[in-house]
C-alpha cells in the first residue's frame, strides 16, 4: 500500500505529537502551540495544516472513541484543560503504542473544541476529517465576556428579564463586542426569571422570561 506523502508531511508537523495531556494542556492555556514555516522549492511558504482557531466557545465536546460516530457529551463549557476534562468524563482508556497518547484536540464543522481518546488508528485531526485546533481562540473576549454572563446568572437565583438585559448589555460595552445584540423573548411578567442563551454565529443573545408554573 503506497503511502501518502501529503499526510505523511500534516503528522510530521504537528506539534502535539508525543505530548503528554498535561503538555498539550499546558501549551492551549498558554497559547503557545504554533504553526510551523517550510521552504519548499527555494520559497517560503506557510502552511498552516488545516490548523484553526476555536470559533466557538459555548461548549466543547468530548468523544468516547477517535470517530464522530462516537458517544459524546456536547454540553460541556470550554476550559483550559480541555484534554484532562474529556478524559475524567468519559474515562480513556490509554492506547500502547500510539502516537497521539493525550489524545487529540480537533475543531468541529461549527467552530467548537472536539477532544478524542489516544488513537491507534490515527495520528491527526485531518485523518478524522477535521482541522486541528492551533491552541488559539479567534474571539478571546468573547469566552471573557461568557464567562461573566454565566457569573452572573449563577449568582442570581431568578433576575428579571429587564435586570438581565441591562446587565448584558452592560457586559456586551465592557467586553468590546462589537454587532452584538440582545434579543428578548418569552414572559416580561415581573415574577418571570430571565434565562440565557448565547449565540455566537448570529452574534445575539437571547434573554428568555420563564414563569413557573405552581403546582
Amino acid at each position: 500500500m503506497s503511502v501518502d506523502p501529503f499526510k505523511q508531511l500534516f503528522e510530521q508537523a504537528d506539534p502535539t505529537r508525543g505530548l503528554s495531556a498535561h503538555d498539550i494542556d499546558a501549551l492551549v492555556e498558554d497559547g503557545e502551540l504554533f504553526q510551523r514555516v517550510l521552504v519548499l522549492g527555494g520559497a517560503a511558504a506557510a502552511i498552516t495544516f488545516l490548523r484553526s482557531p476555536v470559533t466557538n466557545t459555548t461548549q466543547m465536546s468530548c468523544y468516547s472513541q477517535d470517530t464522530l460516530h462516537s458517544k459524546v457529551i456536547s454540553e460541556m463549557p470550554y476550559g483550559t484543560h480541555p484534554l484532562e476534562t474529556c478524559k475524567a468524563q468519559l474515562h480513556w482508556k490509554s492506547a500502547p503504542s500510539s502516537r497521539t497518547p493525550a489524545g487529540l484536540l480537533c475543531v468541529l464543522p461549527n467552530g467548537t473544541l472536539g477532544g478524542f481518546p489516544p488513537s491507534k488508528r490515527y495520528q491527526s485531526c485531518s485523518s478524522i476529517g477535521l482541522g486541528t485546533f492551533n491552541g488559539k481562540l479567534a474571539h478571546p473576549h468573547v469566552l471573557t465576556f461568557e464567562r461573566a454572563a454565566h457569573s452572573y446568572f449563577e449568582s442570581h437565583a431568578c433576575p428579571t428579564v429587564g435586570s438581565a438585559r441591562h446587565e448584558l448589555l452592560e457586559l456586551i460595552g465592557k467586553y468590546g463586542l462589537r454587532g452584538w445584540r440582545v434579543d428578548v423573548d418569552g414572559s416580561i411578567s415581573p415574577s418571570a426569571c430571565a434565562t440565557l442563551a448565547i449565540l455566537p454565529t448570529t452574534r445575539s443573545i437571547d434573554v428568555i422570561g420563564v414563569v413557573e408554573k405552581s403546582d
